[in-house]
């Protein structure tokens, strides 16, 4: 069976409460993309204009666990991050899902990443 890639599916998420995010990456700069080639320019939000940054991360999204990409307006985290450590988002939340031959990819925007549940 041949998997061909999709073009990606975005859902904008409401009333879905607190997202909950445990960070598998380190926090990075998202950059614009024009055919292809990575520009100087930070990608923003389309919500608040602020600059993205991104990292791997596992979300639960109304008790359904997810892992792929968060983009956040949240540029940094604290160093002494524990291992485990769990981060709130709240308010509006994008979550993209692109398919190709691996499988599902899964991908949320949140405005803000906010206190840390150890």
């Amino acid at each position: 069976m041949k998997i061909t890639k999709t073009s990606p599916v975005s859902v904008s998420l409401c009333g879905v409460g607190r997202v909950r995010v445990a960070p598998t990456g380190k926090l990075r700069p998202v950059f614009v993309y024009v055919n292809n080639v990575r520009t100087d320019e930070q990608r923003k939000s389309p919500e608040s204009g602020l600059p993205l940054s991104g990292m791997s991360a596992a979300f639960e999204i109304d008790s359904q666990l997810l892992q792929g990409r968060v983009s956040t307006t949240t540029s940094e985290l604290p160093d002494d991050l524990p291992l485990g450590a769990v981060l709130e988002a709240d308010g509006a939340y994008t979550l993209t899902i692109t398919r190709d031959e691996f499988g599902l990819r899964y991908a949320l925007q949140v405005e803000d990443l906010e206190e840390v549940i150890a």
